[in-house]
């Protein structure tokens, strides 16, 4: 993902709290790591016709803050002169809007729903103040609303979602929106405190809101194409992945920018990882080592729809959804996630 600076992600806040309530309750995949981003490249597609099939070019993208930013304005341009929009973030200090954040995790195995669980979580965003190099935002969340939390595991989910009520993480951006790093993370005292450490993890949910932030203008009938580097379960060279962001839909007209993004890793080389991980355990328990077909399968989705205001250059709405699928032909798990994003810039 798009950080300037090394910036620790995890899945904490309230997909820990999922995992927390998946955990309880069933077996489940194993979930994917956070990313680090190394380079990107463009990829421009020219317009089909019809005699003719859809042509690509490449071209190495400098990094966002090599490229010019031009003039924010609270204003859109008139529609003949909008062909390419850079999304930039009009902030001001002392503002404030809020952000519904609704996530859901479904566990399926053999075709058949074993866990349904969503949680719905106002947050409040504050641009706290000017810097040399761009803004402090800070996002408190408030209480989640739980549904469909399994009766077995209702009291401990509670009590760990009433200790993220209230929590309150700072962070630098740039002026273009792009994370540069954190600044302050409240500690969740009191519940599971030796294992969950919130001090310098940026959450999950703030690294997703400022994915599109940072980088050259988009244009209609492009895509951005970036590489990252999972960090590795099993130890050792991390895996590298591939990011993508393509406009999927720009109307001046109604101030309306969508952008799909998709992200996935080298899928073989997490199964050499896995080998071999697996193989040195069989040495030392004496064992023989397994071979790729007794492997599990393993494969992981992610993609994403992010809609933009044209004028503000804020989210306006997105959703994300993570696909985890991991097990055997005979017994297949699945694992999905899905987080969704709705921004209200109205005092509440």
């Amino acid at each position: 993902m798009n950080t300037k600076i090394g910036v620790k992600i995890l899945p904490i806040s309230i997909g820990l709290l999922m995992a927390l309530i998946a955990a309880c309750s069933s077996d489940e995949p194993t979930p994917g790591a956070q990313t680090t981003i190394h380079k990107a490249t463009a990829t421009v597609s020219a317009a089909p016709t019809a005699k003719s099939s859809p042509t690509t070019t490449e071209a190495v993208i400098k990094s966002p803050t090599d490229t010019p930013l031009p003039t924010r304005t609270s204003t859109p341009l008139p529609e003949e002169e909008q062909t390419i929009f850079q999304p930039i973030p009009v902030m001001n200090v002392g503002e404030r809007f809020f952000i519904t954040l609704i996530n859901n995790r479904q566990n399926v195995e053999d075709g058949e729903i074993t866990l349904d669980v969503t949680s719905h979580t106002p947050i409040q965003v504050n641009i706290v103040s000017k810097t040399d190099r761009g803004y402090i935002l800070s996002w408190e969340y408030g209480q989640s609303i739980l549904e469909d939390v399994p009766s077995s595991v209702e009291s401990f989910v509670e009590d760990f979602a009433n200790l993220i009520s209230g929590w309150k993480v700072e962070y630098e951006v740039e002026e273009s929106g792009r994370i540069i790093e954190l600044v302050k993370s409240d500690q969740i005292d009191g519940f599971l405190s030796d294992e969950i450490q919130t001090d310098g993890i940026l959450p999950e949910d703030i690294q997703l809101f400022h994915i599109v932030y940072g980088w050259p203008p988009f244009e209609p009938g492009t895509s951005l194409t970036y590489e990252e580097s999972t960090p590795n379960p099993f130890g050792g060279e991390p895996i590298p992945s591939t990011g993508k962001l393509e406009v999927t839909e720009f109307s001046p007209a109604s101030n309306q920018l969508t952008i799909h993004w998709t992200k996935s890793m080298d899928q073989e080389l997490y199964r050499q990882f896995m080998l071999d991980f697996l193989t040195e355990m069989a040495k030392e328990m004496g064992t023989d080592p397994p071979t790729d077909a007794d492997l599990p399968i393993f494969n992981v989705e992610d993609s994403g729809e992010i809609h933009i205001d044209i004028n503000t250059g804020w989210i306006t709405s997105a959703e994300f959804i993570k696909k985890i699928e991991a097990g055997s032909d005979t017994n297949a798990k699945i694992r999905i996630d899905t987080t969704k994003m709705v921004t209200n810039f109205e005092d509440q």
